[in-house]
């Protein structure tokens, strides 16, 4: 499966027919282990259900202007787990994203840090820090890249489910940054997207409502507001929806992305196969048609006519 983010309103749209069932590759991609082996959770995650606490970054009046869990909530988590929570310079709790979820992170626990502004498009954000854990089976690093959309980065599902990097269009600067890194030499880690490079997470836009939407319909202090989406435990589907969620007026998209550190192993790697059987079945779903020629609707259409005929008729007997 296959998603370019090259288009001038939205990051990322899908190019592909949605012919995957909810459990491919979607699913898959949360079920690929630093192993390699295909396990939902990560094993940090299989600890007592009072260490980590989960937050959600559009929860109307429980967040403070930048999208994030207020102060009152974080210090109710840090009283409530039994957990030593993590929390940066600024004393903020640091979180793992797990699509637009937040999970509190434990103080020692294994993944990279990275930085990332959030908040509202139009005002002034705040930093926040976010755990990512790496997936690769070798060695790797995190990469944070920041463009202007469109970014002109094309995805695709590979076969374990990650999302990888594997072309640029030719007039993005994404594009122009790959062709400066390839005349470097092949052991240099380069802060743009890369082939072979796997989406980790990135900041996509969500909508903050109003105090008032709900009641009375009134979307005066509505915003729009940059948040962390994290892939693991999503599906493509959801993952590419997210990708498109901005638009060029929202500024700036952050994303996290995980690359070998070994040239060869960027390019160690298959992309899933879409059986053609099961693209024909989901066209042929969409048309339906009855035997005597007639579309599924025309047949409705008629069957109605008939009973309102029907109806009149009784009416005037």
């Amino acid at each position: 499966m296959r998603s370019s983010c090259a288009h001038h309103h939205h990051s990322c749209s899908s190019t592909v027919p949605t012919s995957h069932s909810s459990s491919s590759p979607s699913s898959r991609a949360a079920k690929s282990h630093l192993t390699g082996r295909r396990s939902h959770h990560h094993p940090s995650q299989r600890k007592s259900i009072t260490s980590v606490k989960i937050f959600q970054q559009d929860n109307g009046q429980k967040t403070i202007d930048d999208g994030m869990p207020t102060r009152d909530e974080e210090q109710e988590a840090i009283e409530a787990l039994e957990a030593i929570l993590e929390k940066d310079k600024f004393k903020k709790l640091v979180y793992e994203p797990q699509g637009y979820l937040l999970q509190t992170v434990q103080e020692g626990q294994s993944g990279e840090r990275v930085t990332i502004e959030v908040g509202p498009t139009a005002e002034k954000k705040s930093q926040r820090k976010f755990l990512f854990k790496k997936v690769l089976a070798t060695e790797s690093s995190i990469i944070a890249y920041e463009a202007l959309r469109p970014l002109g980065i094309v995805f695709e599902v590979d076969t374990f489910g990650f999302l990888r990097v594997v072309d640029f269009n030719p007039t993005s600067k994404a594009y122009q940054r790959d062709a400066v890194q390839r005349l470097q030499p092949a052991t240099s880690m380069s802060q743009s997207p890369a082939i072979g490079d796997v989406l980790r997470g990135f900041t996509a836009v969500s909508i903050k409502y109003g105090p008032r939407a709900a009641l009375l319909g009134d979307l005066s202090g509505t915003k729009r507001m940059v948040v962390t989406y994290g892939v693991d435990n999503q599906t493509s589907r959801s993952i590419f929806k997210a990708l498109a969620s901005g638009t060029v007026a929202d500024g700036p998209m952050t994303l996290v992305l995980e690359r070998a550190k070994d040239p060869k192993e960027r390019t160690n790697w298959k992309p899933e196969e879409i059986p053609t059987e099961n693209v024909r079945r989901e066209a042929e779903k969409k048309q339906i048609f009855v035997d005597d020629g007639f579309s599924t609707a025309n047949a409705t259409f008629a069957a109605l006519s008939s009973a309102f005929i029907l109806l009149l008729l009784a009416g005037f007997s």
